[in-house]
């Protein structure tokens, strides 16, 4: 994996969580509209879910991806915050993280796209030093 396609994982990851979020806030409204009976005993013997059943456990299960999926991000915040350089490290997250295009890193940082792009290489280069990718 090279350095920059190690970074990219950030983005997907970042937005993979706000999707996951976004479901689960969808399910749990659709868990407290759904209506359950409860009984001592399964009179028929299927092993189907209710409804709510099924929204409980698909929440947890979404739940759980995001937590790993934090744990993941995490490790690429903590690889670009080991990067001393502040334009660096602003570049980095900008990029990889919060998913901005180069115009739009251009503007934030106010640098010319010449200058952006010297800046992002030698940022790979710090982050390569650190982390075991290509």
């Amino acid at each position: 994996m090279t350095t920059k396609e190690y970074l990219q994982q950030g983005y997907r990851l970042a937005r993979g969580i706000r999707f996951k979020k976004e479901r689960i806030s969808e399910l749990r409204i659709l868990a407290e509209r759904s209506t359950s009976s409860y009984q001592a005993e399964r009179v028929s013997g299927t092993s189907q879910r209710s409804r709510l059943e099924n929204c409980v456990c698909q929440i947890d299960e979404w739940e759980r991806e995001i937590d790993s999926d934090i744990k993941k991000l995490r490790e690429i915040y903590l690889c670009i915050a080991k990067v001393e350089n502040p334009d660096f490290r602003q570049l980095l997250e900008l990029r990889y993280v919060d998913g901005y295009k180069w115009e739009e890193i251009i503007e934030k940082m106010n640098y010319t796209e010449r200058h952006i792009m010297r800046l992002h290489g030698q940022a790979l280069l710090k982050i390569k030093m650190s982390v075991n990718v290509s």
